[in-house]
């Protein structure tokens, strides 16, 4: 079980670092018996994954149009 404080050390050398700590400062304030964790989870991986195809998709594009002179 990876907990809270163990995400926030594992990126606390990173860019993200401040970002995360940020984050983290707004979950601890968030009253987790009124949500259900579970489904916001696979909600926010369901936006994160489809963020990810269309970025690789448009990369796809972009590499494809300089291939052809396009850009």
């Amino acid at each position: 079980m990876v907990h809270q404080a163990m995400v926030v050390e594992h990126f606390r050398e990173t860019h993200d670092a401040y970002a995360l700590q940020q984050a983290s400062l707004l979950l601890s304030e968030v009253d987790t018996d009124r949500l259900d964790l579970e489904s916001e989870f696979n909600d926010a991986l369901t936006r994160l994954r489809a963020d990810a195809a269309k970025a690789a998709k448009r990369a796809e594009q972009d590499r494809r149009a300089q291939e052809l002179g396009l850009s």
